[in-house]
This record gives structure tokens, sequence and C-alpha cells, in this order.
């Protein structure tokens, strides 16, 4: 298989990775921190990065994207009255979401277990819930 640009071969690790995992709910907190290099590097956007870590960045960032997009919609369409994984993180930088799960890692960083997701939930349900 041949791909033409960057963008296919990104397509495709992210297919590869959540092939592997089966479902998001499968991708522990820890590893998330390694793949977002949490509490690892103050500047995210540092130029000067290898292949393999913007790689990283990439894939942290369509993750927590994912989940981002998934939370915003059940907020503002799902019919349960629980606000389980509801967020409005509509008008917040990506920059604001990595800082705070940042803070929380350095509040908690003894945190050895758990899904990403839930972490996720938790932290950012506590600057952005939803309020539909």
């Amino acid at each position: 298989m041949i791909f033409i640009n960057h963008s296919g071969i990104l397509l495709f690790l992210i297919f590869f990775l959540f092939a592997h995992v089966c479902s998001a709910n499968n991708l522990l907190y820890t590893d998330l921190k390694n793949i977002c290099a949490i509490n690892e590097s103050p500047n995210f956007k540092n130029k000067q990065t290898n292949e393999s870590s913007k790689a990283k960045k990439l894939y942290c960032f369509y993750y927590i994207n994912g989940y981002l997009e998934v939370a915003n919609h059940n907020c503002k369409f799902d019919l349960f009255e629980d606000k389980l994984h509801k967020l409005d993180t509509t008008k917040i930088k990506f920059e604001q979401i990595l800082k705070a799960l940042d803070i929380y890692d350095q509040k908690f960083s003894t945190i050895e277990n758990g899904n990403a997701i839930d972490h996720l939930w938790g932290v950012l349900n506590k600057h952005w819930p939803c309020n539909n």
C-alpha cells in the first residue's frame, strides 16, 4: 500500500491504533499521559521535535478531540438527565484542555490505573460542565 502524503499515513496509523485498541475505553490514563507527554514538556508546539513525537502529539490531539466531539454532542442532544460524559468545550482552545490535564496530573501524580475517558471527563467536567 503506497501513501501519497503524510495525512494518509496518519489516517492509517489512527485506524491501526483504534483497530488494536478495539475501543476508546481500553486506553489507560497512563498511556494517554505518555502519548500527550503530560508534565514532560512545557511547550506542546515545540517545532524541533522528531517525527515520532509529532505523531504522538497528533494521536493525543485526535483522541482528545474525538472524545470532546462526543461529549459536546451529548451535552446538546442526549435525552438522559445524567451529566455523565456531557461537556461544553465548544469555545475552549486545545491548549487549555492540555493545561487542565497537566494540573490534574500534578495534583494526582500517583494515578496508575483507570481508563483515559473516565479521567478526561473527571478533569474537564470541573471546568466546562454541560449546562443544558
